[in-house]
């Protein structure tokens, strides 16, 4: 019962980005960013799951931006929060086609995977991947289950609001219909111990 308020709590966008602040959420988005999805001035982005666009901060300046997520509600304060920054759309990234806001450089999801059953997250994958430019990746970051993590870490992963969390070995099943990630395991992007897996394709 507690863990289920706490899922219902954390969709109100103003208590979500405090709780990622205590958890040491911004910091592990500049880490993703920086050493992983490696964004470059005139670049064209797109964020996957923008959340209230919490990524836009750690991005350099001159990019064309697009932030697309399925909560109205974080839309809403990703508006307010960020005026004149980019372009955040309503939308669910399963069914969108993305190649009718153009061609992109770089797309990343962070923490979405784990929220979709492996038929959606395959579909949003094969999505991206269409609207990449050519060379263009993909990246994304979820938490996981792996053999002998932290105890805090398994726990937050077993009553994650994510219905979906896996181990690494089955991310490449997810991109098996657009190649092979690249993939990693780290568990000292947050304060707390945190076990996550990130996955990394390009474009041919």
């Amino acid at each position: 019962m507690l863990m289920t308020a706490a899922k219902t709590v954390l969709a109100v966008p103003a208590v979500f980005n405090l709780y990622q602040w205590l958890v040491g959420a911004p910091d592990c988005h500049r880490r993703f960013l920086a050493e992983h999805v490696r964004p470059q001035p005139g670049e064209r982005i797109l964020d996957i799951g923008c959340g209230t666009g919490a990524s836009l901060r750690f991005l350099p300046a001159g990019i064309d931006y697009v932030g697309i997520d399925i909560s109205e509600a974080y839309i809403a304060h990703a508006r307010r929060l960020h005026p004149g920054r980019g372009t955040f759309l309503v939308a669910d990234a399963t069914r969108v086609d993305f190649r009718l806001e153009g061609r992109f450089d770089r797309a990343f999801a962070f923490g979405v995977l784990h929220h979709l059953g492996d038929r959606e997250a395959a579909m949003l994958l094969g999505n991206v991947m269409a609207a990449l430019a050519p060379k263009g990746s993909i990246t994304t970051i979820d938490p996981c289950f792996v053999d002998g993590q932290h105890p805090v870490a398994h726990f937050l992963a077993r009553h994650d609001r994510g219905g979906s969390v896996r181990r690494p070995e089955q991310l490449p099943s997810l991109f098996s219909a657009i190649g092979q990630p690249d993939i990693a395991v780290v568990h000292d992007m947050l304060r707390v111990p945190y076990s996550q897996v990130i996955a990394r394709i390009s474009r041919t």
